[in-house]
């Protein structure tokens, strides 16, 4: 066997291995998105925490999943050694959306990359920030960019941060 069939094999056990993961995860609920690193639960529509057992906690607490299907996932999520959910960079502004995570309907500041799903938030961030008052002629025309569709990968993203 040559050097470059011993490779192809390896390739072959490799997305074979991927596929058994992926398929694995997927009857699990879950989705796991290798570019961003991050675990998704397709239910919930969030990132979820893979430190310890917090995904195999996730499965039981909330979807009822039997420890014996559980088996060994813990183990896995800390071979992935995936980042925290709050340290995955934000997808780019205007790209389509992710299949998965969740998306609200919000609005952004006009004056910097605040956004939210909140206009209260996004009102108290325009006073705070950036002087501007709600009695003040047009200053939700004028600052707020609405109907957003917004998108995050923590439950929390969305509500607060640009």
């Amino acid at each position: 066997m040559t050097s470059l069939s011993r490779q192809g094999t390896s390739r072959a056990w490799n997305v074979l291995l991927e596929f058994v993961v992926d398929s694995k995860l997927l009857a699990l609920g879950l989705h796991w998105d290798k570019d961003a690193g991050a675990i998704i639960c397709t239910k919930w529509r969030y990132v979820l925490q893979t430190k310890g057992d917090r995904v195999s906690r996730h499965l039981g607490d909330k979807h009822d999943v039997p420890p014996t299907l559980r088996k060994g996932l813990s183990a896995f999520m800390k071979y992935l050694s995936l980042p925290d959910p709050n340290q995955i960079p934000p997808r780019a502004d205007y790209s389509p959306p992710h299949p998965h995570p969740a998306v609200y309907l919000g609005g952004a500041c006009k004056h910097c990359d605040y956004r939210s799903t909140s206009l209260e938030l996004v009102r108290h961030h325009l006073s705070k920030t950036h002087g501007c008052k709600s009695d003040q002629k047009h200053w939700l025309r004028d600052s707020v960019e609405s109907n957003l569709q917004l998108q995050g990968w923590t439950i929390m993203e969305h509500e607060t941060s640009g």
